[in-house]
């Protein structure tokens, strides 16, 4: 039985939220009702729900908290921190430094969930604020498959897979500010 505290695990709105809170519905013998802001009906609401909800495989954290041994960049060879690949390609994995040399970008505000101003953010397309990315120029979050088979697509990263993400460092505790101030005037 799916209990409240289960359900809370969940934000309200997520995919996630109401394939658990229709489940948990069918269980106490009621009608579902849980829906999305956009989607009024709730069978339709479920449908999409059923189709992008994730779960683990393991049925608890992430890659059960792990990193894998070939989450590695592919230029310095740092380990253990978040890595971006080239939109296009898995396989060329690169750390946040490595990825704006290599696109010319300067991340100098580069925070701990690997956001940051991109030129495009700061100004206005069509008068809207785009705000920051986490893609530093053609490289998106490297976030692993849990089953090895690869990354997931940008667009559809699990919520649970992007916490996984958020979780890494971003750099490397030896690259402080004033290295990344150093690092980033030679990128432009």
């Amino acid at each position: 039985m799916i209990s409240r505290q289960d359900l809370a695990k969940y934000p309200i709105g997520s995919f996630d939220y109401v394939l658990m809170h229709s489940i948990r519905q069918r269980q106490r013998g009621r009608g579902l009702s849980a829906t999305f802001p956009h989607m009024r009906e709730p069978r339709s609401a479920l449908k999409l729900a059923k189709m992008f909800a994730y779960f683990t495989e393991s049925g608890g954290e992430y890659l059960e908290g792990k990193i894998p041994e070939d989450y590695v960049c592919a230029e310095c060879g740092v380990f253990g921190h978040k890595l971006w690949r080239d939109h296009a390609a898995d396989t060329y994995l690169l750390c946040a430094l490595c990825a704006a040399a290599n696109q010319k970008k300067n991340i100098i505000d580069i925070d701990a969930n690997g956001r940051w101003t991109s030129e495009l953010a700061t100004g206005n397309i069509m008068d809207q604020q785009i705000g920051n990315t986490e893609t530093i120029g053609w490289f998106v979050p490297a976030v692993p498959i849990e089953d090895g088979s690869g990354y997931w697509s940008f667009s559809f990263v699990p919520r649970v897979a992007r916490i996984w993400w958020y979780k890494l460092p971003t750099l490397p505790p030896d690259r402080d500010l004033s290295f990344l101030k150093a690092f980033s005037r030679k990128a432009e």
